[in-house]
């Protein structure tokens, strides 16, 4: 899910989810996304390495919940950039 949400707010493909990160912070500096990373990272491991992370893992359920507060806030911060303003009658 970061993957599609960071590609429509950079509207970027084929781009890595670190570099989509970086990119989504250029436009939204004030945007943190540390515990995306953590997350991420974990992922990853979880995907491409046999054995997994279940001896070494690291990201709590405080540090998930808290990723998806960062989506949200990225969210937040570019839907508010792309709501047009309200006309005034």
């Amino acid at each position: 899910m970061q993957h599609r949400i960071l590609k429509i707010i950079t509207k970027k493909n084929d781009v890595s989810v670190p570099e989509l990160r970086k990119a989504a912070k250029v436009l939204f500096p004030q945007w943190t996304s540390d515990k995306l990373d953590m997350v991420h990272s974990q992922v990853n491991d979880l995907k491409h390495t046999p054995r997994g992370v279940h001896d070494h893992r690291t990201v709590t359920y405080n540090d998930a919940v808290a990723a998806v507060g960062e989506l949200l806030t990225l969210i937040e911060l570019w839907t508010a950039a792309n709501i047009p303003p309200t006309p005034k009658p």
